[in-house]
């Protein structure tokens, strides 16, 4: 045998796997864990401000401005324009610019701005403006710290960190009116106001000192080791709206978000007189059995999001949806209050998991499509969102004047039967080849997978 003819040996037939530099430590105000944190904070904030007015609101606009409980809706209306006129532009804008950080300085300074407002409003039109400018703060905080969140964290740990999110969410919206009502009520009106300024303070300092480029940098430095240069290229520009609203993973989720959101939303004015009428309970009793409701999310939530990583987020969507679908007609069924307790705990275990897998589903494909416009990604999110909260107390207070608790419940039930329907053939014509396939044994590999690369 000739050399020529001898074979070539095992390093020439097989070269060896790419050596990834280890990952340099990151400095403390740049790991992802404290990234975390800060996002964390910031949803807390603002959702406990704006849920802590809440119980105020109505005494300003009877007792101050003798005006009707339609001037209390108006002021909730103001929060929610201004929520969805400024949430795309803080979505485009910090793409474009690709900064996360200043987009959120500045609504952590205009939520500071409105807190400290609210102490000289005078006039009604005063309230409403305040209203519109916390409005437009949350459309920063909310959208573009989201995006930060899909920035700094690899696919695989998207959904426990967006879990946790929404957990921070959901414990400002169960302290702020406990607390903003109660300071209110024991220390004063002017009370809550210094409160909320204290807050959103230190949130602006805290978002002043995290820098987040270092993280983002080391995990766009292993994305791109994963790829050729003309894909990073193309990945690393910002579509126009209309194609990221025609990806199936935006506009299904964002319908989803709707209808499930409303379905929670409309919950809040109905289940007060339901309660009251039926077990005679007062405003603070009323107050204390929506923590039924919302307790178990603080839990549920991080939790729901840990599976979405490990399992399909779309088959867990799904047995949410069914699981509420089941849950809402139990609500006005109970004929004692320890019962009605009990299926308030289970209603607020479920309505989680019918809402929180959306989040690392569009987080999934920004990561694989589209990384430059996560930021108007969430920004759909959250104009969904902010459509669902203003359209399911309208709906589901109409309902309950027409024909009780069960119309209402009855409603958003069979709404979410549609959702699960709905989410049934996006997950079948989308996802179930690939998750079968994901389930088959993995051919070897070279290297590890960009989206399970941990950042320190």
């Amino acid at each position: 045998m000739t050399a020529a003819s001898k074979p070539s040996s095992s390093s020439e037939e097989f070269p060896p796997p790419t050596q990834h530099p280890a990952p340099v430590p990151l400095p403390l105000r740049s790991r992802p864990w404290i990234i975390a944190v800060l996002v964390t904070l910031i949803a807390f904030v603002d959702f406990f401000i704006y849920a802590a007015v809440i119980p105020i609101l109505p005494t300003i606009v009877q007792d101050e401005f003798g005006l009707g409980p339609a001037y209390t809706g108006y002021l909730v209306g103001a929060f929610a324009g201004g929520l969805l006129v400024a949430t795309p532009i803080f979505g485009l804008v910090s793409d474009r610019l690709h900064d996360r950080k200043w987009p959120i300085v500045i609504s952590l300074t205009g939520l500071t701005a409105a807190s400290l407002l609210f102490l000289i409003c005078s006039k009604y039109w005063h309230y409403v403006s305040v209203r519109i400018l916390q409005g437009i703060a949350a459309a920063g905080n909310w959208t573009v710290s989201l995006a930060l969140i899909s920035d700094v964290f690899p696919a695989n740990q998207l959904g426990a960190t967006m879990g946790t999110v929404m957990a921070g969410i959901s414990a400002g919206g169960l302290l702020g009116p406990a607390v903003g009502g109660g300071l209110y009520g024991a220390l004063g009106p002017h009370s809550p106001y210094y409160l909320f300024t204290g807050l959103s303070v230190f949130a602006l300092v805290l978002r002043l000192v995290v820098d987040e480029h270092p993280a983002i940098a080391a995990k766009e430095k292993v994305r791109a080791a994963a790829m050729d240069a003309t894909t990073a290229k193309s990945e690393n520009t910002v579509p126009p709206l209309l194609v990221l609203v025609r990806e199936p993973a935006v506009w299904v989720n964002c319908l989803a978000v709707i209808f499930e959101g409303a379905a929670m939303a409309g919950l809040e004015p109905v289940l007060p007189p339901w309660l009251t009428a039926n077990f005679g309970t007062s405003v603070s009793e009323n107050g204390f059995m929506f923590l039924a409701l919302g307790l178990p999310e603080l839990f549920v939530g991080p939790l729901t999001g840990w599976l979405c990583d490990r399992h399909s987020p779309h088959v867990i969507m799904i047995l949410g949806l069914a699981s509420t679908a089941i849950a809402l007609p139990m609500l006005p069924l109970p004929a004692t209050l320890p019962v009605c307790i009990a299926v308030y705990i289970l209603v607020g275990i479920v309505l989680p998991v019918a809402m929180i897998p959306t989040l690392p589903d569009m987080g999934n494909m920004v990561a694989r499509k589209y990384s430059a416009a996560s930021g108007q990604v969430y920004a759909c999110f959250n104009v969904a969102y902010a459509l669902s909260m203003f359209i399911g107390p309208i709906v589901s207070s109409l309902l309950y004047e027409a024909g009780g608790l069960m119309a209402s419940m009855g409603l958003f039930s069979g709404v979410t039967v549609c959702v699960m329907l709905l989410y049934i053939w996006y997950y079948r014509k989308y996802h179930w080849r690939s998750s079968r396939t994901e389930t088959s044994p993995p051919a070897a590999s070279c290297g590890p997978a960009q989206s399970d690369t941990v950042i320190a």
